[in-house]
């Protein structure tokens, strides 16, 4: 790589002429702006500065008085004399008879000899922890020798020897190690603590307080000489994960040993303690990721229950660790893990049980505890301590989770399939930790307990990691990239880091989320749509003042394939994720190897990534579809319009939906639909939904449901009239919903606001940005736009009337609050006085984070000090009439230059990439153009296995016409598209073949709404085609169109089953409708539906000699709709519904044998459709000769998030009131495991009684 920058160099220096002293002249010397950009490449390199508040303790958050009583008695932290008999005799039921069972095990199965001088002290403490419970449990005395001897035989303390104590693994270990160690010895001494003589525990005790003693005093340190160790060691522990685990093995030694230090221990401990909690934001969230979240809840929970039990305190209520709880349940995942962001591995931690009877949140826990116990080891010693404070009388609750948490900058979606997608926008400086990957707008997915999207999270070895620096760099992650780099991370000429969660909205047919963020000189936005239920459409928008090459990677996880020039697919075993990208403007899909955590090793690590040619600006919708049994398929659709376009739909046919999803420069219409959006996502279910961006109106079948005067960003549930709306900056907009009843209040972000409601529509005008609500005003806190939701404590009291009568009611919490605040104000006024001092802005800050980020960049937990200097180079230069640019990162090591990638453009027309994220990998690319040619070669070799891909793409005003070849292993895949546009004509064509398979599709209309066109099909290996698709849409004129679908079912050739569907649509004024004929399989059906309006009411006819289907509807918006059904060419039944109220609803219901001219039935019912449903019907019917008449009753209770318990009952009498029939139906609905009742009977004896058992697979 050396030799690549001399060449550079001396190509540079050769191209410099006369020609190039004639530049301008503030443009620098030639060799002296080359010096600079070497000299200043170390300072400027991607590295980042030491979070501040890790290194000091600055910020806590409060205790209410924790005090150590002076009084030790023995057992005190678990249980006591007065109830340790009745711990005891737990282990004769369950579940405490299986995990008495599990330590017992774990007792008797340990490799290592206790007494030996070599065993580390984390291993011997849990061999003695096991032992001593395992002997309280049976009174077995080889139980309470071995953990005698253990105890006996601890090691003495040696001084530090790296930055975090010991050596790993060797002794005591690191500080960690010892304070995990301690936290175990201090359970097994005090459980054994009557069984030891004086002289032993001397001995112990003189052990225990040497490491305890050691711990306390590092909490905070100055170094004591110019030693490696000790330089490295710095100020102390660090204030993060660290020193809650430090600190709470302290505390724990400190509540059982009775030594002259324990008070100073205690105190100096849970202080300490506190530091490291302030960590967890207001919401709840854990600065340092999910994992370290559970790492440190495994820890400090234990310590709860000792502090419980020791001092009387509760620390589990307390209001941050409470919402702490709720973070750490919204962030399990359905199948019990994690999603791997920041420093993230795969855990078998324990904390939830141990929570389950001090929390208010314990039953929650105690039902994933319950639903996910097997994901813990059996041996860990933790067991005790669930063993002997787990509450078995607290009954397991399905969460209600929490998906928004601003502070933390996450946003949850979940869904059916046991979907789980996260967002992340999470702040910047100064909120970053040790731990973060920066990596704002990154998104993940698993469904069906497979993770699909993924965060590489730790690495395989965590921070030992040789490849390290791939799994923290943001080409690691799901980010978009600008010229290859995400963001960077230097802490005076680097990027603010964060990024910002905004425009949140949630119902029960679509949620969504967008998180910005600004780096590279670029502005994005990242948009997450999701159904509720299945997939996700994601839209990515990225915008500079300069031309950039802009790349979008997905990290996908399973056997990756290409489909079309637009589609990718990942499978693990019977779970494949389909990607669907569709942008405007050419792309081009590019894959390259990565590596991902150690627990999914035995899965391949895909990226697919989008890349866009050189341009200012670019848009793209990533649509991802997660399927198990080919339920859902995503099919390109035509559109009609003047400017460039795309669509797809995509087709559920587990939920009968259909969805579409357009993009388009100017005004267009698709099928039913049409506006002036520039982005369009719509569901379908129950009622329409939509997502627009830039519009002005949105229309179905030509009625408009939203229009307003200036472009905006909308979602619109047209079930609940409820949505989201971004004004985009603009001042006011005025905004028209069609809606066909008063909503009686109308609000956005809970604020009331004046409308006018002219009797089939409400016209209202905004001044904001919100959520918008009708019909009823929800009692929530509004959700704000802002990542941090800081407490301004302090300026509240200094704007207070009375500000000491203020301060007197505020609880221990809110003074503590103005403590921190206080200690902030000071710490910024004197870094702002200093700096008043210099000519420089800001030098303080720029001081502390350049040397404390070079510091960290040579730092090593297990070797101290090592020489790692980062260092990048850019040299950007016009010489002559050409600009050249040249940019690479890497490391000055002991060995050398290391350069991990580089880049090298001129004048955008040719660029060389080259990079080596990780060890044995390498991927370069070249991009060459030429007028309207360009070709984009790439060559990946990994493991010593090569795969490459070559592209050639020319373009014009008109369309552009792309070919591609490329080759990985022994798979060969083909690809070539065509799109052009010239005069009133536009077309797309695409022909593609990965292995033996292949694809067609093609697509034309002529603008003018006159003629759209549509064609795709696949061929297998046997140039077999299994599935195809024709589409045409022809526009007669202003009041007809005709489209023509055909549809050949999979793998046949056989064309009687050719299924095909015909439809001619009109519109006259109030009157349209369309007669559609379709075949299926050789069978012929008819369908005829016509809407006629007037005024406030709307009529709708629909006849088919499709069997039981709908014939007919009336219906004015929600008051009031009826329908007609045909059932065996015999039966009408009419229904009329009505809804006087929100959530209320009346029925008629009357059938009628057109055969026989007979009323059959009639009926009237009640219902209430709230979150649980009860509702009573009285019906009279006749069957055959009887007549007889009724009342049945259902109640639908919601026991789970999913789960409903159904009870139906209904009972009929005779004409001359004797018993007719009974029937009750009690069934639950939404788990794995459905159970049911049925029981029915009548009056001529018949009689059932069963019960039933449903599977869900």
């Amino acid at each position: 790589m050396q030799c690549i920058r001399i060449i550079l160099c001396l190509i540079f220096f050769i191209t410099c002429n006369k020609s190039y002293f004639a530049v301008k002249s503030d443009q620098i010397p030639f060799l002296k702006q080359l010096s600079d950009e070497v000299i200043s490449g170390i300072i400027k390199a991607n590295y980042r500065e030491a979070p501040i508040d890790e290194i000091f303790p600055i910020n806590q958050i409060p205790f209410s008085g924790i005090r150590l009583p002076q009084k030790y008695e023995h057992p005190c932290l678990l249980f006591n004399q007065s109830n340790q008999d009745r711990i005891r005799m737990r282990k004769n039921r369950d579940p405490f008879r299986k995990w008495a069972i599990q330590i017992l095990n774990a007792a008797l199965d340990y490799s290592s000899d206790p007494t030996s001088s070599l065993l580390a002290e984390l291993p011997r403490s849990k061999i003695a922890k096991l032992n001593a419970f395992a002997w309280f449990l049976n009174g077995n005395q080889e139980f309470l020798q071995t953990a005698k001897s253990a105890m006996m035989n601890i090691s003495d303390t040696s001084p530090p020897v790296t930055a975090e104590g010991g050596k790993y693994g060797q002794g005591w270990g690191d500080w960690m190690q010892s304070a995990e160690a301690l936290q175990n010895y201090a359970v097994s001494y005090d459980i054994l603590f009557y069984q030891f003589s004086e002289t032993e525990r001397n001995l112990i005790e003189q052990k225990l307080v040497d490491q305890t003693d050691q711990l306390y005093n590092y909490f905070s340190h100055f170094p004591r000489d110019f030693t490696s160790t000790q330089l490295s060691i710095g100020t102390g522990i660090s204030k993060n994960n660290h020193i809650i685990d430090i600190a709470s093995g302290v505390v724990s030694i400190a509540m059982v040993i009775d030594h002259p230090k324990s008070q100073k221990w205690f105190d100096a401990a849970i202080s300490q303690l506190q530091s490291g909690l302030a960590l967890i934001a207001k919401d709840g969230s854990y600065r340092e990721g999910a994992y370290y979240g559970r790492f440190v809840a495994s820890r400090m929970f234990s310590l709860f229950v000792f502090l419980e039990n020791r001092t009387g305190e509760n620390l589990f209520n307390h209001p941050r660790i409470n919402k702490f709880i709720k973070w750490l349940i919204a962030m399990e995942k359905p199948d019990g893990s994690i999603p791997d962001f920041d420093d993230a591995f795969q855990d078998k931690l324990i904390y939830k049980p141990l929570a389950v009877g001090l929390s208010s949140q314990g039953s929650e826990l105690r039902y994933l505890f319950d639903l996910h116990q097997e994901r813990h080891r059996s041996s860990d010693p933790a067991w005790v301590d669930v063993f002997c404070v787990f509450d078995d009388t607290v009954r397991p609750l399905k969460p209600v989770y929490e998906t928004t948490f601003m502070d933390g900058g996450q946003q949850i979606f979940r869904g059916e399939n046991e979907s789980f997608g996260l967002l992340l926008a999470e702040p910047g400086r100064p909120n970053i930790s040790n731990h973060d990957h920066i990596e704002p707008t990154s998104f993940t997915l698993s469904a069906f307990n497979k993770d699909l999207l993924i965060d590489s999270g730790y690495g395989q070895r965590g921070v030992n990691n040789k490849d390290r620096n791939w799994f923290t760099s943001c080409r690691a992650h799901n980010i978009p990239l600008v010229n290859g780099l995400g963001l960077n991370q230097n802490p005076v000429w680097g990027d603010e880091l964060g990024g910002n969660l905004e425009n949140i909205f949630h119902s029960q047919s679509l949620s969504s989320a967008q998180a910005s963020a600004y780096y590279q000189d670029t502005e994005i936005k990242r948009k997450i749509l999701f159904n509720s239920k299945d997939y996700f459409v994601i839209i990515d928008n990225l915008e500079s003042n300069y031309r950039n090459r802009y790349s979008i990677p997905w990290h996908g996880l399973g056997d990756f394939s290409r489909k079309s020039n637009s589609q990718v697919e990942w499978q693990q075993e019977n779970v494949k994720l389909i990607a669907e990208f569709i942008s405007l403007e050419p792309i081009s899909i590019s894959t390259r190897q990565g590596l991902h955590t150690l627990q999914v090793t035995d899965l391949r690590h895909t990226t697919a990534s989008v890349n866009f040619k050189p341009d200012t600006e670019a848009q793209l919708i990533s649509v991802f579809l997660p399927d198990n049994d080919n339920a859902t398929n995503i099919d390109h659709i035509a559109i009609q319009t003047k400017g460039k376009s795309a669509a797809r739909k995509v087709i559920s046919k587990k939920y009968s939906t259909t969805d579409y999803i357009i993009i388009s420069q100017a005004e267009w219409k698709c099928e039913e639909f049409s506006s002036d959006a520039k982005i369009a996502f719509i569901t379908t279910e129950n009622s329409y939904t939509f997502s627009l961006e830039d519009a002005t109106y949105f229309s179905v079948n030509d009625e408009a449901l939203f229009i307003s005067d200036k472009p905006i960003d909308i979602i619109l549930d047209c079930n609940t009239f409820s949505g989201y709306v971004d004004l985009n900056d603009q001042a006011s907009v005025s905004i028209e919903l069609y809606q066909y009843f008063d909503p009686g209040a109308l609000t956005i972000d809970h604020k009331l606001i004046d409308y006018h409601w002219n009797g089939e529509s409400i016209c209202f005008l905004i001044d904001q940005s919100g959520e918008i609500q009708s019909g009823t005003i929800r009692d929530l806190e509004p959700i704000s736009k802002s990542t941090r939701s800081d407490l301004p404590t302090l300026l509240k009291l200094s704007s207070s009337f009375y500000p000491e009568e203020e301060f007197d009611s505020m609880n221990y919490y809110e003074k503590s609050q103005i403590r921190n605040e206080i200690i902030d104000y000071c710490g910024s006024s004197i870094i702002s006085l200093i700096d008043s001092t210099s000519t420089i802005p800001e030098l303080t800050s720029k001081i502390y984070g350049i040397s404390s980020g070079l510091i960290g960049s040579m730092w090593d937990a297990s070797e101290n000090f090592k020489f790692n200097l980062p260092q990048s180079f850019r040299f950007k230069r016009k010489i002559g009439e050409h600009l050249y640019d040249f940019y690479d990162e890497g490391y000055i090591t002991e060995n050398g230059l290391f350069i991990k990638s580089l880049r090298f453009n001129i004048n955008d027309k040719y660029f060389l990439s080259h990079a080596r994220d990780f060890s044995d990998h390498k991927l370069s690319s070249l991009y060459l153009q030429f007028d309207k040619y360009s070709a984009n070669s790439q060559l990946e070799s990994y493991q010593n296995k090569n795969s490459y891909l070559i592209e050639i793409q020319k373009q014009n005003e008109r369309g552009y016409i792309q070919t591609s070849y490329s080759q990985n292993g022994i798979i060969e895949r083909t690809s070539s598209s065509l799109s052009f546009q010239k005069e009133n004509y536009a077309g797309d064509l695409a022909i593609n073949q990965n292995g033996d398979n292949f694809e067609y599709f093609l697509a034309g209309r002529r603008n003018g709404n006159l003629l759209s066109s549509a064609f795709q099909t696949k061929f297998d290996n046997k140039r077999r085609s299994y599935s195809g698709n024709l589409y045409n849409s022809i526009t007669v004129s202003n009041n007809f169109k005709l489209t023509t679908d055909l549809m050949l079912p999979a793998q046949t050739d056989d064309l009687e089953e050719l299924n095909s569907y015909t439809s001619l649509f009109h519109h006259f004024q109030n009157i349209s409708g369309s007669i559609s004929l379709s075949n299926k399989s050789e069978e012929g059906f008819i369908k005829i539906r016509e809407i006629i309006k007037s005024g406030k009411w709307r009529l709708s006819a629909f006849y088919t000699n499709e069997p039981e289907t709908e014939i007919s509807a009336i219906y004015r918006s929600l008051k009031f709709s009826t329908e007609t059904k045909i059932e065996n060419e015999k039966y009408v039944i009419q229904n009329f519904s009505f809804h006087p109220i929100y959530s209320i609803s009346a029925r008629i219901e009357v059938g009628w044998n057109v055969v026989d001219n007979i009323c059959n039935k009639a009926s009237l019912g009640l219902f209430s459709n709230n979150k649980n449903r009860i509702g009573s019907e009285f019906s009279m019917q006749r069957l055959g000769e009887k007549n007889s008449m009724g009342i049945s009753c259902i109640l639908d209770v919601s026991l789970l998030q999913n789960e409903t318990l159904d009870i139906y009952w209904s009972i009929f009498w005779q004409e001359d009131g004797d018993l007719d029939r009974y029937e009750i139906i009690i069934s639950q609905r939404g788990g794995c495991i459905s159970p049911g009742i049925y029981v029915y009977r009548s009056q001529d004896g018949f009689s059932r009684c069963e019960g039933y058992l449903t599977w869900k697979f």
